[in-house]
């Protein structure tokens, strides 16, 4: 998590789930999002939630391939949930 930053709205801070990693490879996939003070996730006024995925340059096997389009998806999920709940 990121410091409080001031703003007309409401002071806000950058928060970021859990990194998920692709089995014996670099690819990693994570998520962020803006969260004011009262607990909402910033629907994109300042920066819409995010998935954030880094393949690396290293090709995939099918296996692994896979793998990261779950952990796509549970990363779409969990800024779905983010959107949806209050966090504190």
């Amino acid at each position: 998590m990121h410091d409080w930053q001031p703003h007309s709205l409401q002071p806000y801070r950058v928060i970021f789930g859990r990194d998920r990693e692709v089995t014996a490879h670099a690819a990693v996939v994570g998520t962020n999002a803006v969260q004011f003070a009262d607990g909402r996730i910033d629907d994109g006024r300042i920066e819409p939630p995010n998935v954030i995925a880094d393949v690396g340059s290293e090709t995939l096997s099918s296996v692994q391939a896979r793998e990261l389009a779950a952990l796509l998806i549970a990363a779409a999920d969990e800024i779905d949930r983010w959107a949806t709940t209050r966090h504190t």
